[in-house]
C-alpha cells in the first residue's frame, strides 16, 4: 500500500512539475497577471508539499509528513486568491 501511495505521488510530482514547466513558458496575459502569479504559486506550493510528504513516507519521517501536509493547504490560500481573480476578470467580460 505505501509502495503504491510512492509510485502514485512519484508520477503526480512528474506531471505537476511538467505543467508548472509548460505554465511559465505561456507567459500571463497582462489582464489576468494577479491570477496567474497566484495559480501557479498554488500549484508549487502543492507540489512543494507533496514531496516533503513523499520524503516523510519514503525516510519513514512523521515530522516530513506533517509540514508536508501543511505547505500543501497552505496553497489554498493562493489558489483562492486566484479564483477571485478569475471572477473579476469574467464579470468584466459580461
Amino acid at each position: 500500500m505505501v509502495e503504491e501511495y510512492i509510485n502514485a505521488t512519484e508520477d503526480y510530482l512528474e506531471a505537476n512539475n511538467n505543467f508548472i514547466r509548460a505554465w511559465n513558458e505561456l507567459r500571463e496575459h497582462p489582464l489576468a497577471k494577479e491570477y496567474w502569479e497566484n495559480e501557479l504559486k498554488a500549484v508549487q506550493t502543492w507540489s512543494d508539499g507533496y514531496a516533503l510528504s513523499l520524503r516523510g513516507f519514503i525516510e519513514h519521517n512523521a515530522r516530513f509528513v506533517q509540514q508536508g501536509a501543511k505547505i500543501f493547504e497552505s496553497g489554498k490560500e493562493y489558489s483562492d486568491v486566484a479564483e477571485a481573480k478569475m471572477v473579476e476578470l469574467r464579470e468584466g467580460c459580461k
